[in-house]
């Protein structure tokens, strides 16, 4: 007979799994998207750049203006965490002030000088990036990965669990197959998942 394990992710994991066990804290979380995205302003950069800062301006920062990092050759980055309404929105704002701004007219994420408010998902994590020579951008929504500890009832020896094969779904779809090892460097069985966003639910099912 399946048993199942749901838990919230990345962090906030409840414990709810059948006779098999239950799900603990990750041994660790790492950002699996947006590597060295921070939200300091770069202007002393070994990158190149059109322009010397780019800023991002709208509702989740109430329209502030909060400096993107030059992570690349002419791409910028910010991360940032929409509101819980479904008007969330924002614009590029070269310089700080309006006098140099792009919005999005055509919806094609190609930022038009000037443009329409770009519209962002509700009440999710994520990363901003423009490139400033190609006017090309795109929004994602940050992921993390995580080590899923398993403890088992007393009496169950965890090696009987080693290399077991687990279905994942998140937020009720399904999301591909992950494996439970066990080994002299965990206290514990565990289970390595990735592509976690912050506030979906996720499970786990396995046989027996």
């Amino acid at each position: 007979m399946p048993r199942f394990a749901s838990f919230l992710t990345p962090f906030a994991l409840t414990a709810a799994l059948s006779a098999c066990g239950s799900f603990a804290s990750p041994f660790d979380g790492t950002d699996q998207s947006g590597a060295g995205v921070t939200s300091a302003a770069t202007t002393d950069s070994p990158f190149e750049s059109t322009y010397p800062t780019v800023f991002v301006r709208g509702t989740p920062n109430d329209w502030a203006a909060s400096p993107m990092s030059l992570v690349g050759d002419h791409d910028w980055s910010l991360e940032l965490a929409s509101g819980p309404t479904d008007s969330e929105r924002f614009k590029f704002d070269v310089y700080g002030d309006w006098s140099v701004n792009f919005g999005d007219d055509e919806g094609d994420q190609l930022a038009d000088p000037s443009g329409h408010d770009i519209a962002l998902p509700p009440g999710k994590r994520l990363i901003v990036h423009f490139n400033d020579a190609s006017s090309y951008y795109w929004v994602e929504e940050r992921t993390w990965q995580a080590e899923v500890a398993i403890r088992l009832p007393s009496g169950i020896d965890r090696r009987a669990l080693d290399r077991k094969q687990v279905n994942l779904s998140i937020d009720g779809q399904p999301y591909g197959w992950s494996y439970i090892y066990v080994d002299d460097e965990h206290p514990t069985a565990y289970a390595p998942i990735g592509g976690l966003a912050l506030g979906a639910e996720a499970s786990l099912t396995f046989d027996s």
